[in-house]
């Protein structure tokens, strides 16, 4: 009798083998890049990345003025504070001619609707020596920020109405500067191999104008694009729906941007930037460095 080497395999089994292989191989295209569909990294999307808060200080210096000797003699001064906060106000005096008397003078802080803040009703202004007060006040955001009722003032008045001294005045405020949101995406970095990219997603204040700043670093002699895409809008892998608002391409680099306040909203809150690696040459610590500020620059 023959012996016949042949064997046969059940239906079923077959049937699982074939749909394992053609898996496998759907499987292993999908990793396998092409000019056109191009790896994206899909570590950099898998959350939101926020800003850190922060808000600095700035001291305006304003021009010095010379307070008239009669009675009831007055000078102003306005100033801006962008931000909610402390304010505090220095005022120095001193007499303009050397004069062996002493002599008084109110001074007031003066909110943006009209209100004193502080107050001092009586300094005596010493003859041989300059005379220096702080004023502070607390602003808040009904009466501060970039645009609109942030204008502050401060009034000097001659109080004394027996020794009329004329008096310079030398005054500086310290006010909070514009709230500002600041961070780097990742603290780590990223590598970008050839013809990968990868998008950074992060989200600025609701209703908040101001204006954005973007910086990319990274280490290695490719270039390296950076696309930065506006809130609602995710880029398909050749961007072909969405329209770049601003790009760089080179490490250090830095890219500006204005936001309006209806940029952003429930709806459409993250913007995107997308970094693409354009050369064969991989890139490692690849960062963005995000930086909002509310008020235009």
């Amino acid at each position: 009798m023959k012996t016949s080497n042949r064997f046969f395999v059940p239906f079923r089994t077959l049937t699982t083998m074939v749909l394992a292989i053609v898996f496998a191989s759907v499987s292993l295209k999908a990793q396998i890049p092409t000019a056109n569909q191009p790896i994206r990294i899909a570590t950099l999307p898998s959350s939101t990345l926020s800003l850190l808060a922060f808000v600095d200080t700035k001291v305006i210096n304003l021009p010095t003025q010379v307070l008239g000797a009669p009675l009831n003699s007055a000078i102003t001064g306005l100033f801006k504070v962008p931000a909610d906060g402390n304010i505090k106000l220095k005022v120095t005096l001193k007499h303009v001619e050397n004069q062996p008397v002493n002599h008084t003078v109110r001074i007031e802080l003066i909110n943006p609707t009209g209100g004193i803040a502080d107050k001092e009703p009586e300094i005596v202004v010493l003859h041989n020596s300059p005379k220096t007060v702080y004023l502070n006040a607390v602003a808040t955001s009904a009466n501060s920020g970039c645009t609109g009722l942030n204008t502050w003032k401060f009034r000097v008045i001659n109080n004394d109405n027996v020794n009329h001294q004329a008096t310079e005045v030398s005054v500086s405020a310290t006010v909070p500067d514009a709230t500002g949101f600041r961070n780097i995406f990742p603290s780590g970095g990223y590598t970008l191999s050839q013809n990968a990219f990868g998008d950074f997603v992060f989200a600025t204040p609701k209703g908040h104008n101001g204006s954005m700043k973007i910086k990319v670093t990274y280490d290695g002699a490719s270039t390296v694009e950076a696309r930065l895409f506006k809130p609602g809008v995710e880029p398909s892998p050749n961007e072909a729906n969405a329209t770049t608002i601003k790009s760089i391409t080179a490490s250090g680099q830095t890219m500006s941007k204005s936001v309006a306040a209806t940029d952003v909203n429930a709806a459409n809150q993250f913007w995107t930037v997308r970094l693409r690696n354009k050369t064969g040459t991989q890139v490692s610590n690849a960062k963005i460095t995000v930086e909002f500020t509310d008020c235009f620059e």
